[in-house]
């Protein structure tokens, strides 16, 4: 019991070891700007590993603008979304793509 303690210790330390001096990752960049300005959206920030021996997330998100309510005149994020496509031509045309929110997935 004493032995496979004493081994299961090295073990935790050689990765904690390994953690802190083999994997070398650059600093969190800073938050990205928000993705919407109203009714809640995302934030990115992102980091680069040094020696290729890193274990673990190159970009972290959150959201942000949360509690921040949009006007009612304002465009849904949906069909913001959709016109952010109007001029990428689709099959030689430029279609106006409308959102289709669909309530009933399972057809009952």
């Amino acid at each position: 019991m004493r032995r496979q303690l004493a081994k299961d210790t090295r073990l935790l330390l050689f990765f904690w070891l390994c953690q802190v001096v083999c994997c070398k990752w650059t600093e969190w960049s800073e938050w990205s700007p928000c993705s919407r300005s109203c009714d809640g959206g995302v934030q990115y920030s992102s980091r680069a590993c040094v020696d290729n021996k890193c274990d673990g997330a190159l970009t972290r998100y959150q959201l942000c603008n949360t509690h921040q309510p949009c006007y009612p005149s304002s465009i849904d994020f949906r069909q913001e979304q959709c016109k952010s496509y109007d001029n990428i031509p689709y099959r030689g045309q430029h279609p106006a793509l409308v959102p289709v929110w669909i309530t009933n997935v399972t057809g009952h």
